[in-house]
């Protein structure tokens, strides 16, 4: 790193900081749990989920009319996950029943539990197909935004598309978590290789010194878009919450 950097301590020469943003985010990317080109989970750490039999969600699998083991499939895996993770967004995972899932689904009772296994074992896939179509989206953001990529990644963080209704997987997570260990452990998942994806963003020109880690400026950085979002589904006027998003500049540009 020496030969790029200039002669101003912590500054780096023109032309090399997109470069090494570009260089961290994938980094980040390739640490994250998934692997290309299908962006598919890859977690080794993660707890044994075999007995809910939960399929991976990448594009292979959304083919209609394909199965991993050559057998004809009369759905598609992305549209049948994203019907299931709306049922549980609106009615809860305790109030919502197999009947109503397959009815939502569009699939029989055999080809739900030849699939999941379980009612839990298809809120794991749903979650993480989930996660991994937004972190994916959340990584080209910050790789077509450039030296941009904090700020933008924030704004984006804060879901304002969401309305009141606030962050579908954030909601689940919230509600289940607690009394979950697989959804709980699903989350910390998602949030820490979102929060190593924001701190390769903020690595940027810092000197080394900096009085704040790149690391803590990115969960300070979760912290106030998330609650934004809390904000938004209390009420708060959307004026208001970008005036609290706009502190976000601080924490980006700390040295």
């Amino acid at each position: 790193m020496t030969e790029e950097r200039g002669e101003t301590r912590g500054h780096l020469k023109p032309g090399t900081a997109l470069s090494l943003l570009k260089k961290r985010l994938r980094r980040a990317f390739l640490n994250s749990g998934m692997r290309g080109p299908y962006l598919t989970p890859m977690d080794t750490t993660a707890p044994d989920r075999r007995a809910h039999r939960a399929p991976r969600c990448h594009d292979e699998d959304r083919r209609e009319g394909t199965h991993a083991r050559g057998r004809p499939r009369q759905y598609d895996m992305h549209s049948v996950l994203d019907a299931a993770l709306r049922l549980f967004w609106e009615n809860g995972f305790e109030a919502t029943s197999v009947d109503a899932l397959t009815a939502a689904m569009g699939m029989s009772k055999s080809s739900f539990y030849g699939a999941f296994g379980s009612k839990q074992g298809v809120l794991l896939a749903a979650l993480q197909c989930y996660s991994d179509e937004v972190y994916a989206g959340w990584v080209r953001l910050a790789e077509e935004a450039g030296e941009g990529a904090p700020t933008a990644l924030v704004h984006a963080l804060a879901r304002p598309e969401c309305g009141s209704r606030g962050c579908l997987f954030a909601n689940i997570v919230s509600e289940r978590g607690p009394h979950d260990d697989e959804v709980a452990d699903l989350g910390r998942r998602h949030f820490a290789r979102v929060e190593t994806l924001l701190a390769g963003c903020l690595v940027g020109d810092a000197p080394e010194d900096a009085p704040l880690t790149a690391r803590d400026r990115a969960r300070a950085l979760m912290a106030l878009a998330f609650g934004a979002m809390i904000l938004r589904k209390s009420g708060v006027v959307e004026d208001d919450i970008e005036r609290a998003l706009a502190q976000a500049e601080r924490l980006i540009g700390e040295r």
